[in-house]
């Protein structure tokens, strides 16, 4: 059965047009490509509130594209993750005067409470294991009145998927078994992996031989906006933004449905002074 769905999948993929991955070519402008985004997504905020002077953590910072963005507003930036192939690049990336790079577990965050003025997480809070835990961490560091952004694709938006590189059919985890899904990818990525292509993924094929479904590759928690929600209802974190981005025009938008048609969505919240809490 497995067999007959690859095959499936293969003919699908082949019908469908190809992804348009800005980035990929290599890390230098993946790293660009993140400070690209970084812009789009906070320049909003700096408005509102000044990044200048502010010490910035961002949780889950990759390659420090975003990071080099907020050094440039005149944060301070601290930027952490586990994988030392993006911290290596992070750290030689323009060899200048800013951020500051950490390889740590963001489930146990290495900073003392109350130390931060915002925590960022963008496209991390899909990826790890505990994520209440980590928002909980975040409210741990963060000042009276502190921010937290946060910015991921839901699990069940059209590529939430994660396997576009190879894989840019909308909602094939819905469509196709997460086992088929995983061999299909594996396979198109030991291909470029042989041939010296791949230069984005901090793994090696030996490393993901052993990952039988596709969110197993990319750590995925299956992460909804409902459970989001709960997540930071669960703390004392007040959301005062929030916006779900969607294929659909806003009239079309049937909220039960909200899972399926929202391919991202943004949230900044305001860490409530001790005395408010109850």
């Amino acid at each position: 059965m497995k067999g007959i769905f690859l095959i499936l999948l293969h003919l699908v993929n082949m019908l469908w047009p190809p992804a348009k991955v800005r980035g990929r070519e290599s890390l230098d402008l993946y790293t660009q490509v993140q400070d690209e985004k970084a812009a789009l997504l906070l320049n909003g905020m700096n408005e509102r509130f000044p990044l200048k002077g502010k010490i910035v953590l961002d949780l889950g910072c990759g390659p420090g594209g975003v990071d080099y963005f907020l050094s440039r507003m005149g944060a301070r930036v601290i930027g952490i993750d586990t994988a030392f192939f993006y911290l290596h690049h992070a750290v030689h990336y323009k060899r200048e005067n800013g951020p500051s790079f950490v390889q740590g577990d963001i489930h146990a965050l290495p900073f003392r409470s109350n130390s931060i003025d915002i925590v960022l997480l963008i496209d991390t809070i899909e990826h790890v294991s505990v994520p209440s835990q980590v928002i909980k961490e975040c409210y741990r560091v963060l000042r009276d009145g502190g921010l937290l952004f946060v910015a991921f694709p839901p699990f069940y938006g059209r590529r939430s998927h994660h396997l576009y590189d190879y894989i840019n059919i909308p909602w094939a985890h819905l469509l196709f078994p997460s086992e088929v899904l995983a061999d299909y990818w594996k396979a198109k990525f030991k291909r470029d992996f042989r041939s010296g292509k791949v230069v984005l993924f901090p793994f090696k094929p030996k490393e993901i031989d052993e990952k039988v479904k596709f969110e197993q590759i990319f750590s995925l928690n299956k992460l909804t906006v409902t459970q989001f929600d709960k997540i930071v209802q669960g703390v004392s974190i007040n959301i005062i933004f929030k916006e779900e981005y969607s294929f659909l025009p806003s009239w079309l938008r049937l909220r039960a449905l909200r899972e399926i048609y929202v391919d991202y969505v943004v949230y900044l919240g305001v860490k409530e002074p001790s005395s408010k809490q109850h």
